[in-house]
């Protein structure tokens, strides 16, 4: 079994947080209290924010010139940045459905007995209001616990676990859940009005990316009540809307291991700061799309450098969990250069917390998909994330493709105390 020096080493530099499901509530819980400290006194008005026209320095604390030095400094950084972009940007988490429970509908054998692929149906939230479901494809081989492969689709209809190449996933070792946002929230686009999980929590104003993402987090749960699945290897992807989905998700659920934002576009893993020669500018997300936001997120339209974030700032918190960014060569949903200017600016944090290889980026021939082909590069980079194994297919995942916008990071990484760099005795590996 692969022991975890990954695990390991996310734990101390997270502050050495246990994965268990009670002390994550206590977690969540304590957020929420932060929030409640008043974020309207906290953040000044959009009118009242500085121009900042560069991006934005994830190691300095809003509002001062102090910057961060030490491990503890970053976590309290990182709440902070969390803050930002949920009272700005992604609206008010809602707290994290830890008590998810699922009801097997049916089950069949799949790829000649390699394979049986569950299909689940899910409530979760106060009172078990909210309602969902999951399929997901476990290999039938006695292997213990599995990594989990999250793939997000809109509908159940929309399933690709009838697809023969995730013979070939099965084969590498993972199982694979897919789990459907619109479930949650049928948002479309224009005007919302509010899915299920914002009706059972009304307090909260969370857009319908944070809804989408907290039935993600639901499925999590579920997935972790099984046996055969290894939930310190939970990987979570997404395309188009959905990678920004799994951005936020990996900021709100430190319970994914590994995020995949596949083509996320205009208030994905592109920064607003930079696009190049495409149209991702905040209007259009902040126009065609509101629900996605909330309404101040609308005030900073053709004002960009007034945001006291950017969108680095997302894979900067997942860290020192990691991020892969895929882009398409010919995606013009996209924003390709910006990705690529998120993805260097993010990075100086992965450098910092001594997991470089942590945060990569990609881009594949081709337009606004996640293919055949970016689920193996998934595996790829996961083959180097969680095991430190180089991937056979030769995949390079720090490879930049555009000029690098060196006038847009204009701060570096601060220098960490010696004693800072050297962990605790690793506790004994587990399986």
């Amino acid at each position: 079994m692969l022991k975890n020096r990954y695990n390991k080493r996310k734990n101390f530099i997270n502050g050495g947080h246990m994965r268990a499901t009670a002390i994550l509530a206590m977690v969540v819980l304590c957020s929420n209290s932060l929030w409640a400290q008043d974020n309207e006194t906290k953040f000044p008005p959009v009118s009242a924010l500085p121009e900042v026209k560069t991006l934005p320095d994830p190691f300095t604390f809003f509002g001062s010139n102090k910057r961060v030095a030490t491990l503890k400094d970053w976590e309290k950084r990182r709440e902070e940045m969390k803050a930002l972009v949920q009272y700005y940007e992604y609206g008010k988490g809602f707290p994290l459905p830890y008590n998810t429970i699922g009801n097997i509908t049916s089950s069949n054998t799949l790829f000649q007995g390699k394979a049986t692929l569950y299909e689940a149906e899910l409530s979760m939230g106060v009172n078990h209001s909210v309602t969902g479901s999951v399929r997901y494809l476990v290999p039938t081989t006695d292997n213990g616990r599995y990594p989990v492969l999250m793939m997000a689709r809109y509908y159940p209809q929309d399933t690709q676990l009838n697809n023969a190449w995730l013979e070939n996933v099965i084969d590498r070792g993972y199982m694979v859940a897919e789990w459907y946002a619109r479930q949650y929230n049928p948002y479309r686009g224009h005007e919302r009005t509010p899915g299920q999980v914002e009706q059972t929590y009304p307090d909260y104003d969370g857009s319908v990316l944070q809804e989408w993402s907290w039935g993600g987090s639901g499925v999590i749960t579920y997935l972790s009540s099984l046996d055969v699945a290894d939930t310190n290897r939970v990987i979570f992807t997404g395309l188009s809307r959905l990678g920004k989905t799994a951005l936020l998700t990996g900021v709100m659920d430190e319970r994914v291991d590994l995020v995949v934002a596949a083509g996320s576009g205009c208030q994905g893993m592109p920064v607003f700061r930079y696009y190049g020669d495409k149209s991702c500018t905040l209007k259009k997300p902040a126009t065609i799309f509101p629900g996605w936001s909330v309404d101040r997120f609308k005030e900073f339209i053709d004002k960009e450098t007034l945001l006291p974030f950017d969108q680095h700032f997302m894979a900067a918190m997942i860290a020192p969990r990691a991020v892969l960014a895929i882009e398409g060569s010919t995606d013009n949903n996209a924003n390709q250069e910006g990705s690529q200017e998120s993805y260097r600016a993010a990075r100086q944090v992965y450098e910092w917390l001594q997991e470089p290889d942590h945060i990569g980026w990609y881009e594949h021939t081709g337009g606004h998909t996640y293919n055949e082909d970016d689920v193996y590069t998934t595996l790829d980079f996961a083959d180097l994330v969680f095991e430190g194994r180089t991937p056979e297919s030769g995949k390079k995942f720090d490879q930049l493709v555009y000029p690098p916008q060196d006038h847009l990071i204009n701060w570096t990484a601060p220098i960490r105390p010696a004693a800072s760099l050297s962990a605790p005795a690793a506790a004994p590996a587990t399986e």
